[in-house]
């Protein structure tokens, strides 16, 4: 949000400030990691609430919580609002979330006027993951992603997050996304196809074109964002894996030099559902292949597993394409 701003601070300022806020956010329904509780000793180690000791890693404006009403993981972000715009952009993030079910803005479950301080607040937030991690196995999981991303028209793309509560039926450590956040075991993910997931724009710090509901944008402005939507389509995607040649068109037109030819959001998003409209089911569900082939072996024994999960997938009904 371009109100809004995250201040910088020491890890040892940061650690501070979370110890000092651990009592008074419990009173309002988060709990915090127990090394931020004030009689906590410093002994170097935190302890997950299963009692296992991890290596204390360091944490800044964000953190995670748990809700206690459900349980659920949450992030917590620390951040300085101007006082005199920031309410009204925050009551029209919330509107746009509620009203529009094209809105890919990450949603804010509360915010939290910070005691003693005048100009911060705390924003509560679903605990997000890079969109790729874990990698995307289809093309029908790259195609809901896609779909996502062109209906959320009008808005910055630059930092694309993932919701990725679905995946994990053991929430995962957002300080080692590998393990499960008790330390238990390994954080193991199920598929993006049996569990759809959501995908947010974060960060609007460094957006050009502003949000959806800001009828001074640019149409300069929004065509540097649908150049920078391509780019990143083109290094994470088509660069990378085999395949696919449908989309080839579009991304052609977001890469247009001239930015004035460059396609509005409403266009982009009408040229890439007749792409979409175009794919087999075949297709959608064909595994993603790196550029380069793979080995032999490796090949043979992918293909197998994957013709296995997808005739389990077939018999179960479940969609080529997990839209969320």
């Amino acid at each position: 949000m371009h109100t809004i701003h995250s201040r910088i601070h020491s890890h040892d300022d940061a650690d501070r400030f979370w110890r000092k806020q651990y009592s008074w956010l419990a009173e309002q329904g988060y709990t915090l990691r127990p090394k931020y509780m004030t009689s906590w000793a410093k002994t170097g180690m935190a302890m997950t609430s299963a009692g296992v000791a991890v290596p204390d890693l360091k944490q800044g404006v964000a953190i995670d919580a748990i809700r206690t009403i459900d349980g659920k993981l949450v992030a917590l972000k620390r951040v300085c609002v101007d006082a005199s715009v920031g309410e009204f952009s925050l009551a029209c993030y919330f509107n746009a979330l509620k009203y529009s079910a094209r809105n890919h803005c990450v949603p804010v479950f509360d915010v939290l006027p910070i005691p003693d301080e005048e100009r911060e607040v705390l924003i509560v937030m679903p605990l997000l993951r890079t969109f790729d991690e874990p990698r995307f196995e289809t093309f029908g999981e790259t195609i809901a992603f896609f779909t996502q991303l062109f209906e959320a028209s009008g808005i910055a793309h630059r930092h694309i997050m993932m919701d990725a509560t679905p995946l994990y039926p053991h929430a995962f450590d957002p300080l080692n996304p590998t393990m499960r956040r008790d330390w238990q075991g390994k954080a193991k993910p199920r598929s993006r196809t049996k569990q759809p997931v959501r995908y947010y724009f974060v960060d609007f710090a460094h957006a050009r074109s502003g949000h959806t509901w800001d009828s001074s944008v640019t149409q300069a402005r929004y065509a540097a964002d649908v150049y920078d939507l391509g780019d990143m389509l083109r290094t994470n995607f088509f660069n990378k894996y085999d395949g696919f040649e449908f989309m080839y068109p579009l991304l052609a037109d977001m890469l247009e030099p001239d930015p004035a030819k460059r396609p509005s959001a409403e266009r982009l998003y009408a040229h890439f559902l007749m792409a979409r409209a175009q794919l087999s089911s075949a297709k959608s569900r064909s595994r993603l292949i790196e550029r380069g082939g793979e080995p032999a072996l490796t090949a043979a024994y992918r293909n197998c597993r994957h013709w296995l999960l997808t005739v389990g997938r077939l018999l179960l009904g479940v969609p080529a394409v997990p839209d969320a």
